[in-house]
């Protein structure tokens, strides 16, 4: 919902663009995931197949990014992008390692301490929301704890998203 509230509010020359970089990555994804289709739900997916197919995309930009690689919709990013690199101690104790690509670039980011995070109270959290919220949030979501891709959230506030 997020992401859609931030493509809808885009220009709309630049919210075209958006929406049709997406569309080019989710019918990559398709090709290259039998079953993936609208609304791209990646919640009943194995794990092992979700990173099949996210590693088949790595080399590809957002489609939220601009040619500058600057995020289109900053202000209303999703929460892994808020989170994507950030290494995290959970509520648990559990060490989360910063997984962020930019560790390759910058090797003293690797070194950022773990940053307090309850993870486990704001997933609960967080399901508490979908379930008291049920279809009103994503109305095409067959269930809820409904997942997409970016690029399926970008679709899914776009006219005729299913057309890839």
């Amino acid at each position: 919902m997020v992401v859609r509230e931030g493509v809808a509010l885009l220009p709309s020359p630049v919210r075209v663009a958006v929406e049709q970089r997406a569309r080019l990555q989710v019918g990559r994804m398709a090709r290259s995931e039998a079953g993936f289709e609208f609304p791209w739900d990646v919640s009943r997916m194995a794990e092992s197949r979700f990173d099949a197919l996210v590693d088949a995309q790595a080399g590809e930009p957002c489609p939220a990014l601009d040619s500058e690689g600057r995020c289109l919709i900053y202000e209303r990013r999703p929460m892994i992008c808020r989170m994507m690199g950030l290494g995290m101690r959970t509520g648990s104790g559990a060490g989360l390692a910063n997984g962020c690509p930019i560790q390759d670039d910058f090797p003293a980011y690797r070194e950022l301490p773990l940053q307090e995070f309850d993870l486990e109270s704001w997933e609960a959290e967080e399901r508490s929301a979908l379930e008291a919220a049920g279809s009103e949030l994503f109305p095409e979501a067959p269930n809820p704890e409904f997942e997409t891709t970016i690029a399926g959230a970008i679709l899914l506030g776009a006219p005729e998203p299913w057309r890839t």
